[in-house]
């Protein structure tokens, strides 16, 4: 069996050769891939109260504070946001966050006399948790 002289013509090796270059060079652009910043938990409940005209002693259960639902929540870093939700039935919800310190902020739908201040948190390793609380007005 006669051996067979393989030929690549030069185009397609030039054009091998510049592909390879280009590959390399958007690699060396792109730098090395760090990986993604740690995350930890910010878990909020929202609650309004008071729920009775009258407080007494012992507590009456029937005017606990009560879930709030459907309120939007934005969270703010810096001047930009990084983060919105929307409590559930339970007056819950949970943001993933990286490391950092962050800006919790209500956004009022007129439903609540007064919506609680906005509250300064540090997300780290373990996880935050909040207690949002909404003032209803009754007095």
């Amino acid at each position: 069996m006669a051996a067979r002289d393989v030929r690549v013509s030069m185009p397609v090796t030039r054009r091998l050769l510049t592909a390879m270059v280009l590959l390399g060079c958007l690699a060396a652009a792109c730098g090395p891939i760090s990986p993604p910043a740690p995350a930890g938990t910010l878990a909020l409940v929202l609650v309004a109260g008071p729920t009775c005209p009258v407080m007494s002693v012992p507590p009456d259960p029937g005017c606990a504070p009560r879930p709030v639902t459907g309120q939007v929540i934005v969270i703010v870093e810096g001047d930009r946001e990084v983060a919105r939700g929307t409590s559930d039935a339970n007056g819950m919800l949970t943001f993933s966050l990286p490391y950092g310190r962050y800006i919790v902020h209500s956004i009022s739908d007129g439903s609540l006399p007064m919506a609680p201040a906005d509250q300064v948190v540090d997300v780290g390793p373990v996880p935050t948790e909040l207690v949002l609380e909404f003032d209803t007005g009754i007095r």
